[in-house]
């Protein structure tokens, strides 16, 4: 078992969910650029690791998901002292709604199955999202999924610096498939999924591509013996 920060802020800034990049931009623009976990890039290339800095739409509202080191990193935000943003066309000073700080567990556990919900998961790349249409299969392509997710978890564990000696184990209880999401002029498969799983993992992180910026957003919603 791993113990880690989470810090969530919450901002009365109400957010449609095409905003968030926006939103994201917004932030950067009030940091120096040397502030990597905020923008992950590094000269003129990619911090190719688990977001630990994450912008999100929470009730509707603008929000930053921050685990880890990032939490760490998130005083250099309020130090900046200045709120007044941009996001789109909009001028905002963002208010602070709500500061959530937790000491969370995240574990592989053997006895203890955890049920979540993941929604605007993106889960497919060019790659395998030639393969997935192309099956016919919906047993098929759930278990295709249920494979990706399982990698998901690792990629984020593994980013958070955590080894589990035990098998993730990951099962989709309902999948609701949802528009097709275009980001960066690319068509992306977009779900709402609900699965167990028997990894313990905390509230608002995030999974699967574009976590960043407010795409697959985990909600934990039982703990079952």
């Amino acid at each position: 078992m791993t113990r880690l920060k989470t810090l969530t802020i919450k901002f009365d800034t109400q957010l449609v969910e095409n905003e968030i990049q926006r939103f994201r931009g917004a932030i950067i623009k009030l940091l120096p650029q040397k502030e990597v976990l905020f923008h992950n890039h590094i000269n003129d290339g990619y911090r190719y690791a688990y977001p630990l800095i994450q912008y999100k739409r929470l009730n509707n509202k603008a929000a930053l998901f921050c685990i880890g080191e990032g939490v760490e990193n998130i005083g250099v935000f309020f130090a900046s002292n200045n709120f007044n943003v941009r996001i789109g066309n909009k001028r905002h000073c963002l208010q602070i709604e709500e500061v959530n700080a937790k000491l969370v567990d995240i574990a592989c556990d053997t006895e203890q199955i955890y049920s979540y919900q993941l929604t605007n998961w993106l889960p497919l790349n060019e790659e395998n999202y030639s393969q997935f249409t192309q099956t016919s299969d919906t047993e098929e392509q759930l278990i295709m999924l249920q494979r990706i997710l399982t990698g998901n978890i690792l990629s984020m564990l593994k980013g958070l610096g955590i080894r589990v000696e035990q098998r993730v184990e990951v099962h989709i209880k309902h999948l609701e498939e949802r528009p097709n999401v275009i980001f960066k002029g690319v068509k992306l498969y977009c779900a709402n999924i609900s699965f167990d799983s028997n990894v313990l993992l905390p509230q608002h992180v995030g999974l699967g591509k574009h976590a960043s910026v407010g795409f697959g957003i985990l909600t934990v919603t039982t703990i079952n013996k």
